[in-house]
């Protein structure tokens, strides 16, 4: 009979050479470290453009006397942590207070490639140690209030409290039928805005500076100016030219002479 997951000796430990060896190699096993989940204490970083740092843990599954009675773990120093990255592209999400992650414990010493970022070799003898471990998060977190969200049907959801920002030389954005932007006020800033299809505002559009239209416009509401109004073609208003209208004999414009018949174009 073995001691099975029974950690302390018992009469039937020592009854032969077999359940001898297999105490003896259950309390070895018992020594060594190799997976658990921890809780963070600290990080080195708070989502800064910084390279990945360390975390302080403490292993969550208590320890055990002799007597049955709880004995909790000390915080471990100084766990490298993973992110989602690949050469200089990253996600970054640094590690929180509180965290619920795993860490893992090498089966050599790692001190020395920590040290040198690079291969080395072992910095002590010891196997499967606590000081050598290495920290993955999260598990068992909560409800995020800020995430990047893949839903079934294929739709990826970016949503922050707060604000999103994209920042690059370059920006597109391409779509297949239709791209949607929606908000109370919405604020276009660059040297030049173009466009090669139509544009279609059914609220108000305010321009601070040129508006160049090289087609038709369109315009079924009131449109007000403080500035000038340039067009190389003809303008028309409720079917009379701006360039082409002529006078009635008798018509007064003030600081003219009166005409008698028809004017002529405007000059």
């Amino acid at each position: 009979m073995t001691d099975g997951g029974i950690p302390f000796q018992r009469p039937g430990s020592a009854s032969n050479d077999f359940t001898t060896m297999v105490f003896v190699f259950n309390q070895l096993l018992r020594g060594k470290a190799t997976a658990t989940l921890v809780r963070v204490e600290s990080c080195t970083n708070d989502g800064g453009l910084v390279p990945t740092g360390t975390v302080d843990v403490t292993p969550l599954v208590n320890q055990v006397d002799g007597a049955g009675q709880p004995v909790p773990h000390s915080i471990i120093y100084g766990l490298p942590y993973g992110r989602l990255q690949g050469g200089s592209t990253a996600f970054i999400v640094d590690p929180k207070k509180g965290d619920i992650g795993l860490a893992v414990f090498a089966s050599r010493d790692i001190s020395a490639v920590k040290a040198a970022k690079g291969q080395a070799n072992p910095g002590s003898a010891r196997v499967m140690d606590y000081a050598d471990g290495l920290y993955w998060g999260t598990f068992m977190g909560g409800v995020p209030t800020a995430y990047v969200q893949a839903q079934d049907d294929g739709t990826i959801a970016v949503h922050s409290p707060v604000k999103v920002v994209v920042t690059a030389p370059e920006v597109d954005l391409t779509a297949g039928t239709v791209v949607n932007i929606q908000a109370p006020t919405i604020n276009l800033k660059g040297a030049v805005v173009q466009t090669d299809g139509d544009v279609s505002m059914a609220q108000n559009l305010a321009v601070a500076g040129n508006a160049s239209v090289g087609g038709g416009l369109d315009v079924t509401g009131t449109t007000t100016g403080g500035g000038s109004a340039a067009f190389a073609g003809d303008v028309t208003a409720q079917g009379t030219s701006v360039h082409n209208h002529h006078h009635l004999p008798g018509a007064y414009v003030a600081g003219a002479t009166p005409v008698t018949g028809n004017s002529g174009n405007p000059v």
